[in-house]
């Protein structure tokens, strides 16, 4: 009767064997999955752990102690003069070609590029206002 089925259900013996075999492997390892899942799981994570602290680079330099360097006081410093006036055409054309880069390449308005050609003039002439006193 067993043969007549087989030979019904067109499979052969090698064929029904293997079907076996394999049905208690599954059966095996499923019964593994589930009884110890949780260890198996825990197994995974530290052995991904191990696997990234053994990658480790070190990336500590060696500690440079910091080189002093000794300041040199200047007696009698001459500073030096401007050798032409300042033509108040070239600011313009400054403040011009500065305006149409703020307006076109950095999307600000008029007002903030002009709020900000304010500030850099101020500093500049702070700075200028500190070297002659």
């Amino acid at each position: 009767m067993y043969s007549e089925v087989v030979n019904n259900l067109g499979l052969s013996q090698n064929t029904m064997e293997m079907i076996v075999f394999v049905g208690i492997i599954v059966a095996v390892i499923g019964v593994i999955l589930v009884l110890y899942w949780k260890y198996i799981v825990m197994g995974a994570l530290a052995l991904g752990c191990v696997a990234v602290m053994a990658n480790h680079k070190s990336t500590v330099k060696e500690i440079v102690p910091p080189v002093i360097e000794k300041k040199e006081e200047v007696i009698n410093q001459v500073k030096p003069q401007m050798e032409k006036p300042i033509d108040l055409s070239e600011s313009k054309d400054i403040r011009k070609e500065f305006m149409d880069k703020c307006i076109n390449l950095a999307d600000y308005t008029r007002t903030q590029c002009e709020d900000i050609w304010d500030d850099r003039v101020k500093e500049e002439r702070t700075l200028i206002e500190g070297e002659k006193v």
